[in-house]
């Protein structure tokens, strides 16, 4: 009884730890595509510039909403999906340790 006891406990402890280095080995995978020098400077780089394009349609938006409303209302559009895209790509854990602190963390999605 003891023997079946013993061998129960090597086999269930022998899974657990199977199972621990597949968890470690995702991670490491998944950390070291993270802090590659050339994906940091992406995700920093796309802030600055997803900001620059967001406050240029923005423009865009007012000057078009003067002279053409049809035209206007597509500018709306696509600055409501630039928006949410730097919006969600904030959010991101792995993207939001990049950003530079002076960027805002959201958007707001009014015109």
């Amino acid at each position: 009884m003891q023997v079946i006891g013993l061998l129960f406990l090597v086999i269930a402890l022998g899974l657990v730890l199977s199972i621990c280095n597949f968890a470690c080995s995702v991670s490491k995978g998944v950390i070291t595509k993270v802090v590659t020098p050339d994906n940091i400077v992406y995700n920093y780089q796309w802030f600055y510039d997803m900001k620059g394009e967001i406050d240029a349609t923005r423009q865009k938006y007012f000057i078009a909403k003067g002279a053409n409303k049809e035209e206007s209302v597509g500018i709306a559009m696509v600055l409501e999906s630039m928006v949410q895209e730097y919006n969600s790509k904030s959010r991101q854990m792995t993207r939001n340790m990049w950003k530079a602190k002076d960027l805002p963390y959201q958007i707001e999605s009014g015109i």
